[in-house]
């Protein structure tokens, strides 16, 4: 059965708290209205509970944040957050159960498959985090074993910070990607779809888990919806929304914003109406041009940055002869001074600017990888000097990173997989 689309209850949690503490915790559930949630302690002699998916942070808005982490066993897992000023508090998540019948097993080795039955999603609600303060999370599994990480509460406006893309992640290849973005350390993690691959004899989406652990440990997680995230067994409900919906603070929609260091991040949906869920996307580029509008009006907000799965320039296989749509969304950026616009689904690198719009198309997460600049010659026929504006590309596995200054001011590095090696960079502002 589809799971529908689910709004959150937020439910009082049983807290611990040191002196001096000041966060607000809150046990928040993925379940319907009428379903019955409960949280319940772990005992100490509890032997460990292994995990299906590692922990992961995502921003709701700019003081609150979600902690989410999944087992195959309804048993709370107690969390303690450990606070700027040294203090800490430990809380009980509430928990959202699913019978899924969602199964994809290559039977390999080290790749551990995704299996029917019960799963459930464990949740916590982070309120009143300081301004770009670092907070730490630890998640007791029992039996003296535990898995902690960190990440980064939005800055303030001015504050400088660094943000990473990733996007069409696909095993293998897709640990390395995730090594080279972590040697970055970003403050603000990025991905820009097709997390899972049904097509790899490697892929599943715990194995994704098991590959991005670390990477999900360093930083809070946004995330775009990409075509592959469209698959059988009803995909992008059973994972894709199960797992990361709702984020920001703009609605619980497919596309969303965030802030994040006054800069605001909007995710733009290019697949739901593709895939038969037109109504995903009904008013969707209005939203999109009244929150470009809002960033410009808000003094607190100083520009934003677009994420899609579909890129808008390529000259890859995927580029689109009638251009009519494109140019309309692009003149809207150009309107509302978008500096940079990241795109995934090709699997490669391509950037381009475009009055002053620079476009980086970077799918090199981990999926097989083609020929960025295959269809030239048809680009250049159908719209002469088009590749002109394409200022770099590449056919290789990586990431791109990104710096944004105290002054605003962007640095991108585009790093290669593995060994992190810069293969692009330049400035914007």
């Amino acid at each position: 059965m589809p799971l529908s689309r689910r709004r959150f209850l937020h439910l009082s949690a049983a807290l611990s708290l040191t002196a001096g503490a000041s966060l607000s915790l809150t046990a928040c559930s993925g379940g319907s209205a009428d379903s019955g949630t409960q949280t319940q302690d772990t005992g100490a002699d509890l032997p460990a509970l292994a995990l299906s998916k590692a922990p992961w942070v995502q921003l709701l808005g700019p003081t609150s944040a979600r902690l989410r982490f999944e087992t195959r066993e309804a048993r709370a897992l107690p969390v303690t957050i450990a606070l700027p000023d040294g203090s800490s508090l430990t809380a009980t998540p509430a928990l959202r159960e699913d019978e899924l019948d969602y199964a994809w097993d290559f039977e390999l080795e080290d790749v551990p498959p995704d299996e029917p039955g019960l799963h459930v999603l464990q949740e916590l609600l982070l309120e009143d985090l300081q301004p770009g303060a670092q907070y730490g999370w630890s998640v007791d599994l029992g039996g003296g074993e535990q898995v902690s990480g960190t990440f980064r509460a939005p800055p303030a406006a001015g504050e400088a910070f660094r943000f990473g893309w990733l996007a069409d992640t696909m095993r293998p290849t897709v640990t390395e990607t995730a090594a080279a973005l972590r040697s970055a350390a970003p403050d603000l993690l990025l991905h820009g779809g097709d997390m899972v691959y049904q097509t790899s004899p490697a892929d599943t989406w715990t194995g994704f888990w098991q590959a991005m652990a670390t990477l999900f440990a360093g930083s809070a997680l946004g995330v775009t919806l990409g075509n592959h995230d469209f698959e059988d067994m009803d995909e992008v409900h059973v994972m894709f929304e199960r797992l990361f919906m709702p984020q920001g603070d703009s609605g619980a929609n497919r596309y969303n914003a965030f802030s994040f260091g006054g800069v605001r991040f909007v995710h733009i949906d290019t697949e739901s109406d593709r895939f038969g869920f037109p109504e995903e996307v009904e008013g969707m580029w209005d939203w999109v041009r009244a929150e470009l509008q809002a960033t410009a009006d808000d003094p607190n907000l100083r520009f934003a940055i677009v994420l899609m799965h579909r890129p808008m320039f390529t000259l890859s296989k995927y580029w689109v002869s009638d251009a009519t749509e494109r140019d309309a969304r692009h003149a809207m950026f150009v309107e509302f001074g978008v500096p940079l616009v990241f795109c995934g689904h090709v699997h490669a690198y391509e950037h381009w600017e475009v009055e002053g719009v620079h476009y980086i198309v970077d799918g090199g997460g981990g999926a097989l990888s083609y020929d960025p600049v295959e269809e030239k010659d048809a680009v250049d026929e159908a719209r002469p000097g088009e590749s002109d504006q394409q200022i770099a590309h590449s056919r290789t596995y990586g990431v791109t990173v990104v710096d944004v200054g105290e002054d605003g001011r962007l640095a991108v590095q585009r790093l290669a997989a593995g060994t992190a090696a810069v293969e692009d960079s330049f400035t914007v502002g």
